[in-house]
């Protein structure tokens, strides 16, 4: 096996018009997966809590900007 890593401190996929549509990074220390609409706005967000407990959050677009549900 070829043990290799690539190593980056936050990941983003975008498509061809570079509009993000998600981000794998880490906020003090903790790792996390966000999604996008692609037009700036977050849809959800995952990560584990310091305890080792999942944490997940969605968001909505009510006309006014992101509210969490």
């Amino acid at each position: 096996m070829n043990d290799k890593a690539i190593r980056v401190e936050r990941l983003e996929l975008i498509d061809k018009w570079g509009r993000t549509h998600a981000v794998l990074g880490a906020e003090h220390g903790v790792p996390y997966i966000a999604r996008y609409d692609g037009r700036g706005r977050i849809l959800s967000w995952l990560t584990f809590l310091v305890d080792g407990t999942l944490d997940v959050k969605f968001f909505s677009d009510n006309g006014a900007g992101n509210e969490k549900i």
